[in-house]
């Protein structure tokens, strides 16, 4: 859906996993589309081929495949009531859109996931795009930025401990914490999402 405002409630969307013939994706928020999801199930989405059993082998693309829900550029999305996202090869993803010049802010898909439930996802739960690597960008006021564009409070990730994060960065750009060892806990977030604090069990 683009341009457009759309309410799903309850029920679930399943993909077909690697059986299908094409890139699945169960939700798509395109241009400026303005999406609430609640209660609903999402779940089995994968890029076409990709053997659901396969060591993860991420490689970053622009286009979203297999993928839960696709936060499109400009688009604003919720995602609340308890939704459960799994089985896919990235949960949440949120497209990056940085502007050469002015507001960086500009064109980013702005997210509120609080209370659900995403877990066992094989790359990502969630996936900003902006930062597709675990470094700053040069400007932290954009880490901020992207921050408040990317709020998953309150969410079960799979462990009780939260989910698996690469090296963190403060507000100022300074690293915060060694980049090794990563533990690794629940489904994996990159930076650019705020999700702590997070449950330490299923949402009911």
């Amino acid at each position: 859906v683009a341009y457009d405002t759309v309410n799903v409630t309850g029920g679930s969307i399943q993909g077909s996993y690697n059986y299908g013939s094409y890139n699945s994706t169960g939700i798509l928020a395109g241009e400026s589309a303005i999406v609430t999801v609640s209660g609903t199930s999402i779940y089995d989405h994968a890029s076409n081929g990709a053997p659901k059993d396969s060591e993860p082998e991420f490689t970053d693309t622009t286009g979203p495949e297999g993928v839960g829900i696709y936060a499109g550029h400009g688009s604003s999305v919720e995602v609340l009531g308890c939704c459960s996202i799994y089985g896919n090869d990235i949960g949440i993803w949120l497209y990056e859109s940085p502007n050469d010049v002015g507001d960086p802010a500009q064109g980013f898909s702005q997210v509120v996931a609080n209370g659900n439930n995403i877990y066992d996802n094989r790359y990502y739960g969630a996936y900003n795009a902006y930062f597709r690597s675990p470094v700053a960008p040069e400007d932290p006021i954009v880490v901020i930025i992207v921050m408040d564009g990317a709020d998953f409070e309150n969410n079960w990730w799979g462990d009780e401990e939260g989910p698996t994060a690469p090296l963190a960065f403060s507000e100022d750009g300074e690293a915060s914490e060694s980049p090794t060892p990563v533990t690794v806990k629940g489904d994996w977030v990159t930076l650019g999402i705020d999700y702590t604090p997070w449950l330490d069990g299923p949402c009911p």
